[in-house]
C-alpha cells in the first residue's frame, strides 16, 4: 500500500498476493486513457499527500479485511508524477480462495480510492493546455 514516482511493477503486485489457498485472484490496472470530456489527452500529472495518502490505503485495506475476511491477500500502488497515455497509475491486487469476496473487495477498494485517495490529476492536453479535473464529492 503506497504511492511511488516508480513505473508500476504488475509482476510485483502479482507476486506479492500469491498463496497456495487462493484460489481466486483479481488484478485491476488504471490506466492513462487518450480522450476525457471530449478533449484530447497527451498525459497526466499526479500529485498526492505522501503520508495521508497511504494512511487512507491502509484503512481502506483494514476495512476490506473486517469486511470480506482475514483470508484476502491486498496490494495497492498508485503512481504519481507525470504519465503518458496508456502507463499505468494505479495496481490493485487482490487474491482469496473464493472468487465473490475477490469481485466484491476490488470493487470497494476502487471506489474507496476514486472517493478518499487525497491525489490531485492534472491533465496535459494535445493542444497544450491543462486542466486540474474535479475530484469525487463526498457524500
Amino acid at each position: 500500500m503506497a504511492f511511488t514516482r516508480e513505473e508500476l511493477n504488475i509482476q510485483k503486485a502479482i507476486e506479492a498476493c500469491r498463496a497456495d489457498g487462493c484460489g481466486a485472484e483479481m488484478l485491476f490496472l488504471g490506466t492513462v486513457r487518450n480522450l476525457n470530456d471530449g478533449r484530447r489527452v497527451e498525459a497526466v500529472n499526479y500529485d498526492g499527500h505522501l503520508a495521508l495518502g497511504e494512511s487512507v490505503l491502509r484503512e481502506i485495506c483494514c476495512e476490506v479485511r473486517t469486511k470480506w475476511g482475514e483470508d484476502l491477500n491486498l496490494f495497492i500502488e498508485h503512481r504519481l508524477g507525470r504519465l503518458k497515455v496508456g502507463e499505468v497509475s494505479l495496481i490493485i491486487h487482490v487474491t482469496a480462495p473464493h472468487r465473490d469476496s475477490v469481485y466484491s473487495s476490488s470493487r470497494y477498494m476502487i471506489e474507496q480510492i476514486k472517493l478518499r485517495l487525497p491525489v490531485w490529476k492534472e491533465e496535459v492536453y494535445t493542444e497544450g493546455d491543462t486542466a486540474w479535473l474535479k475530484g469525487q464529492p463526498l457524500s
